[in-house]
């Protein structure tokens, strides 16, 4: 294979040897706290180098880790979001085959790209781009790298593990022989599921490293179902699935792997019409892959160029049309190059775990099978529009958008943590404004203005599904949305504040802990003069502490352009609230010391225009001129924020979870204490975990004194669990170890408070004094609502 799928030539490091004798405490500071709590983190420093692994003891129970990784503690996160491989292409800086290849890598390999291309951009990619790429531009693609992409087509690194069945009558094109596990494999099919109203075929494994139960299996056969019926019932579309199983390329697919799906489903007494007539779901492990599921779309094109690859190198089955038997060579090697027996049909990861995740990522890509019989009007016809004579696949934009949408209303899921939620958080950090050169991105995080576009206009989702045709789908949603696009866009705005959503898939949680508002836009300093550019359908958030600007400061904001819209939000009981909207067709000014019986004010400048890049300026300072606004213009109530407090935890009154940790640096080590709190309904604490890790600097696993500390770890444990049984009675331990790492975590239940809260070192009950004390103790805090 060329150079470009070979990119493994990467210098490593050797790694940093160290030389020193083991000690029995390591350097620390001394800690402020007192009691259990302190007990529990003298324990780790105790232990001197702890690092590496031991194995958990009998006695000890496993639990969940709730907190995140040490090495995301404290770190703000900076991604270049600009696409380096499209501007490449784009710019003619590297050739038709070297986008392909680096965009197939992106997909199925990252550790592999390119390392200027190691860009999160690229990762937001379905595989069909990439076939639909190679297809239009054959003849500048090499064959290496043709292989490697169609080989992920054809699912090459998968087998079906159905032993051997010499029956031959009817069910089978020949008999089936043991197929043998090809270099490097990691999938295999050995069962099959059938939902229940038999659209879907579920192949996975009960053992190996795809494998999953039978529960999860007829899990996800349901849930495929129970998403199939909620999409007739929220847009009126019947599922369907016609195979690819009439044309001359569709022999690529059916000789010996649709046999061996015939036999899976004959040993489960389904009936193996349904290969003709159920859309195939393949369990298995992708790897690394960034990737969690895809679909594979069926297209005449990708078919075509396949046959000619497969038929012109020996090295690929080539079909006979004289009627001549095959080989055994052939065989062979056709087994060697493909394993699915039809498109289309998606992918899932074996990774099921969350089943909510797994659940609403179905639900996207099953959406994706629904989308060519929308742009084909009930017939299977790939989304495409035209330019000038040409036809060109639909915009990833509306692609991925609609298909997010559609798992939001469709998957009834409703919780958060998962892959969508992750997309809303994008979209209210980077918005239109850092996602508009590339589609796909731009696609799966614009669901959320899509779900309020279909809201507030008259057949809103009709106009998303016609959307996908057009080769300008944003400025077709505006031309066609009744005047109502721009009261689309300004509500989503606004919730991204607000955050009034009745599906919690619609909020912008970066993961399951933390909401994550739209950032700062800029600092509005004293006296200074700012020109903004602002994109279309983007937005400029400015937060703004009125206690920081003197008394006569004032903000103009100015522009005279009709598509800029300013919407003035206070934060009020723990919430944004909107109070006042205006076009900047005329100037805004605000006085910001009028709102200082508020914690925060937020001015927002939204462009509403689906083209127009357009401008604004910011002038502050002090000046004669009359507000626009003040609180008695408003109406609003002159009452600080519930609370009374301005300091950091006076906005946190109704959290109902806390997390913390504090980090301790020596030349050798990285210590970190992790706490977490939870609280009930009466706000009185209930679980609480608590974590010690200590991370070894110039991580040596050769040095000797890391089996010391590994029997010293286990001693103090042994002790520990001996000298305080009563104390310890409610509680459950775990060890956890990474290479570098080594880690205690303890969870205490809920009758721990009695026993442990002199370790806050405060008397009172309330959760509101119990985060004052520990963020008094140097913890850095993160609340859940």
């Amino acid at each position: 294979m060329n150079e470009e799928l070979n990119n493994e030539n990467v210098q490593v490091a050797e790694p940093v040897q160290t030389n020193f004798e083991p000690s029995p405490e390591p350097p620390k500071k001394k800690k402020k706290g007192k009691g259990f709590l302190i007990f529990l983190i003298v324990v780790l420093i105790i232990g001197g180098l702890i690092f590496g692994g031991i194995k958990l003891f009998k006695y000890l129970t496993r639990i969940d880790d709730p907190f995140p990784d040490i090495d995301t503690l404290g770190v703000t996160e900076t991604i270049d979001y600009t696409n380096y491989l499209e501007e490449d292409y784009k710019n003619g800086t590297i050739s038709a085959d070297t986008y392909a290849a680096q965009s197939a890598l992106a997909i199925f390999e990252p550790d592999k790209v390119d390392e200027k291309y190691k860009s999160t951009i690229i990762n937001y990619q379905e595989p069909s781009y990439i076939y639909e790429f190679v297809a239009e531009h054959s003849d500048e693609i090499s064959y290496d790298v043709k292989a490697y992409i169609y080989s992920k087509y054809l699912l090459a690194d998968v087998v079906w593990d159905t032993g051997e069945d010499e029956e031959t009558s009817g069910i089978y094109s020949y008999k089936v022989e043991k197929v043998s596990d090809k270099p490097g494999n990691v999938n295999k099919l050995s069962k099959v599921k059938l939902s229940s109203k038999g659209h879907f075929l579920i192949y996975y494994t009960t053992d190996g490293l795809n494998a999953i139960t039978d529960q999860k299996a007829e899990e996800l056969a349901k849930h495929l179902e129970y998403t199939a019926s909620n999409y007739k019932k929220l847009y009126g579309l019947d599922f369907k699935y016609t195979a690819t199983n009439k044309s001359k390329q569709s022999s690529v697919f059916r000789m010996e792997s649709e046999s061996h799906a015939a036999k899976l489903l004959h040993d489960n007494n389904i009936d193996t019409k349904y290969l003709d007539t159920a859309l195939p779901v393949y369990v298995i492990n992708l790897g690394n892959s960034n990737t969690p599921a895809y679909y594979n779309v069926s297209t005449t094109t990708a078919l075509d160029e396949l046959w000619h690859l497969l038929a012109a190198n020996p090295d690929f089955w080539n079909p006979k049309e004289d009627g001549s038997k095959y080989t055994e060579e052939e065989k062979t090697a056709f087994r060697s190059a493909t394993t699915t027996y039809t498109l289309p049909y998606f992918v899932i990861n074996s990774s099921l775990d969350n089943m909510a995740d797994t659940k609403i990522i179905s639900s996207h890509e099953l959406f994706h099978h629904y989308q060519p019989y929308i742009c084909g009007n009930g017939e299977y016809v790939p989304c495409e529009y035209s330019s000038g004579n040409e036809k060109h696949v639909a915009k990833k934009f509306t692609i991925e958008t609609t298909a997010n949408l559609a798992a939001v209303e469709g998957s009834g899921v409703n919780t958060i943590g998962t892959e969508v939620n992750g997309h809303a958080w994008q979209y209210s950090k980077f918005g239109v404004e850092k996602s508009i050169d590339n589609e796909s991105f731009q696609g799966y995080l614009s669901y959320t203005f899509a779900y309020n576009y279909k809201k507030v206009v008259p057949n809103g989702m009709d106009k998303l599904f016609k959307s996908l045709t057009k080769e300008n789908p944003l400025k077709y949603l505006y031309d066609n949305s009744n005047g109502k696009y721009k009261e689309a866009f300004l509500m989503t705005v606004e919730k991204n504040l607000t955050l009034d959503y009745d599906n919690n898939q619609l909020l912008p949680y970066k993961n399951s802990w933390t909401i994550e508002y739209p950032p700062n836009h800029e600092t509005i300093w004293n006296k200074k003069v700012e020109t903004e550019s602002i994109k279309y359908s983007s937005s400029h958030y400015y937060y703004v502490d009125p206690m920081n600007y003197g008394d006569e400061t004032r903000f103009e904001i100015s522009t005279g352009r009709k598509d800029l819209t300013l919407l003035f939000f206070v934060y009020e009981n723990n919430k944004y609230k909107k109070v006042y909207e205006q076009d900047l067709t005329k100037d805004f000014i605000v006085k910001p010391k009028d709102f200082k019986d508020y914690e925060q004010i937020v001015i927002v400048i939204a462009n509403t225009s689906a083209s127009e890049e357009e401008g604004y300026s910011i002038v502050s300072g002090e000046t004669s001129t009359e507000p626009t606004i003040t609180p008695e213009s408003l109406k609003l109530k002159k009452e600080k924020t519930k609370g009374g407090d301005r300091n950091q935890l006076g906005s946190k009154e109704h959290f109902s979870s806390m997390s913390c940790y504090q980090v301790e640096d020596s030349d050798m080590f990285k210590t970190v204490t992790q706490v977490k709190l939870d609280f009930d309904e009466e706000d009185k604490p209930e679980d609480m975990y608590l974590k010690g890790t200590i991370q070894m600097k110039n991580y040596d696993p050769n040095n000797p004194a890391f089996k010391i500390a590994k029997t010293t770890v286990k001693g103090l444990l042994f002790v520990m669990k001996q000298k305080y049984k009563q104390e310890l009675k409610s509680v459950r331990v775990s060890t956890m170890d990474d290479n570098d790492k080594f880690s205690i975590l303890f969870k205490v239940k809920k009758d721990y408070y009695d026993a442990i809260k002199n370790s806050f070192n405060t008397e009172s009950e309330s959760k509101y004094d119990i985060a004052t004390s520990i963020e008094n103790e140097g913890f850095t805090c993160e609340y859940r609502y």
